[in-house]
């Protein structure tokens, strides 16, 4: 069985990077994180980090796709594997990951959180988190279909608030 570890209720978050995925901006933030910001640490199955930091106490963080350079997502809400969890790969996941089929690897520390236990989310990963979830949200305009339902109701569909309403 492996284990995992819930992330905001430990007070923790993640950064997972995925090394296949970086780009120079990427590199940059991850060579700035290990030289001046280093904290416990794993190595994934597929060489990739999650480099655990403590969570801000002011701060309401989710798992932020995009808020990050490529290859460098956050894991607030939900879960990590820790080590000594063993995942195996297969079908489209191993694809994803760049692995053959049937791929088996395990997580492991580098430090381990008793030798440095997490450290804060450095600030300039926090203003970046910040301000991807500060981004104004595109509202699509209200369009309102009718159609007749099958025992002769028409249906009305918000898009702006994405409910439907029998009419």
């Amino acid at each position: 069985a492996n284990i995992g570890l819930a992330c905001a209720m430990s007070g923790i978050l993640a950064l997972d990077g995925d090394p296949s995925r970086y780009d120079e901006q990427s590199r940059a933030l991850i060579d700035s994180l290990l030289e001046e910001h280093p904290t416990a640490m794993q190595v994934t199955p597929t060489e990739g980090n999650h480099f655990v930091y403590m969570l801000p106490e002011d701060a309401t963080l989710s798992n932020s796709p995009g808020a990050l350079p490529s290859g460098i997502d956050v894991r607030a809400n939900g879960y990590i594997l820790l080590s000594p969890s063993v995942v195996t790969y297969r079908g489209k996941e191993a694809e994803d990951k760049g692995v053959e089929d049937g791929f088996t690897g395990r997580y492991r520390w580098q430090p381990s959180p008793l030798e440095m236990p997490p450290q804060p989310l450095p600030d300039r990963v926090l203003t970046m988190l910040k301000a991807k979830q500060e981004r104004p949200i595109s509202v699509l305009p209200t369009v309102i279909v009718h159609t007749n339902g099958v025992n002769g109701n028409s249906y009305h569909h918000d898009a702006e608030k994405d409910t439907r309403y029998a009419q």
